[in-house]
């Protein structure tokens, strides 16, 4: 009886976990799509090369530059091969000192020691630079500070977000073997565990940020060659519980059948949503916002661009 119910559990286990590849457009999607693109993007809002919005100063409660999710928001935009790319990318090297910890952003790093300087988030966000700039030494360097500081992130933090989890450590090693480096001990993948884990999160994760975090790590296993049945699963959860969200979709179909007719059907809803830009306020990337938010209907400009962008980008590296 035990031996069945081992036997049981294994299959379980190896259900979902073979490799898949994603499929992205074969076709630009929408040539109004990409006059939208070219009218939003020189408009868009960067302070010191990073992806921001304006936000109340604290002190002044003036209009000021919000880099706080700098090195997230700035990695992911790179992907869509933005006309700043180098802007960009001077940054997000700036953001990591020479011992190789890593900051939000140039203005955190400028400020001096504080409280959660970085976090798991923002680990996502490098992650995107590595993958796009394929920065063999930054990630070297990155990774010898986190191991020499208990892989820890940053020295203090309020709730332990700088901590490196195994799962966190597993998408590095996904994008060190991307990078052409040797997968560390301590990186090793999570197989089944890490896999079911995926799907829990998606089904049981707030939604709004905390859900949007999850669709980063999916995303981050395709462009890696390390998607799996399960995240695609995982990525269908995502989408059925905020069918609205478009990022959600995009990522639906990419890693699932990828049917040319979906991402026309995205194009033309993002193609709306792009024509109302610019609103009055442009608060947050509302791809991790809730529908229902305030914030989902206050776009920075940047999400939107850069999902035109992965829509019209037949290579999709």
């Amino acid at each position: 009886m035990r031996f069945l119910v081992a036997l049981a559990a294994m299959a379980l286990i190896g259900c979902g976990s073979e490799r898949v590849k994603p499929v992205p457009p074969t076709k630009n999607v929408s040539q109004q799509l990409i006059n939208e693109m070219i009218r939003i993007e020189p408009q868009l809002l960067f302070c010191r090369g990073m992806v921001a919005p304006l936000e109340p100063h604290y002190l002044t409660g003036l209009p000021a530059c919000g880099t706080g999710d700098g090195m997230l928001f700035s990695g992911l935009y790179l992907l869509s091969h933005p006309i700043n790319t180098e802007e960009i990318l001077e940054s997000i090297r700036y953001s990591v000192d020479a011992s190789g910890r890593p900051w939000r952003s140039p203005e955190n790093i400028d400020y001096g020691e504080h409280i959660n300087s970085f976090s798991r988030d923002m680990f996502k966000g490098l992650a995107f630079y590595l993958i796009y700039s394929k920065d063999i030494e930054l990630a070297q360097r990155f990774y010898n500070y986190v191991r020499s500081n208990k892989y820890r992130m940053c020295k203090s933090d309020s709730d332990d977000r700088c901590q490196m989890t195994p799962a966190t450590l597993e998408l590095l090693g996904d994008v060190f073997e991307y990078l052409g480096l040797r997968r560390e001990n301590d990186m090793q993948e999570l197989g089944a565990v890490g896999e079911l884990t995926v799907e829990q999160e998606a089904k049981i994760n707030p939604m709004g940020y905390e859900l949007h975090l999850v669709s980063l790590g999916i995303y981050i296993k395709a462009l890696t060659g390390k998607l799996k049945h399960r995240h695609s699963a995982a990525a269908r959860i995502i989408r059925d519980r905020q069918p609205q969200n478009l990022w959600y979709r995009f990522l639906a179909n990419y890693t699932n059948s990828g049917v040319q007719e979906e991402y026309d059907a995205i194009a033309a809803d993002l193609l709306q949503k792009m024509k109302k830009w610019p609103e009055e306020e442009k608060i947050d990337w509302i791809w991790q916002r809730q529908y229902s938010e305030v914030d989902y209907s206050k776009p920075t400009g940047h999400e939107l661009v850069w999902l035109a962008k992965l829509l019209n980008d037949v290579k999709q590296f």
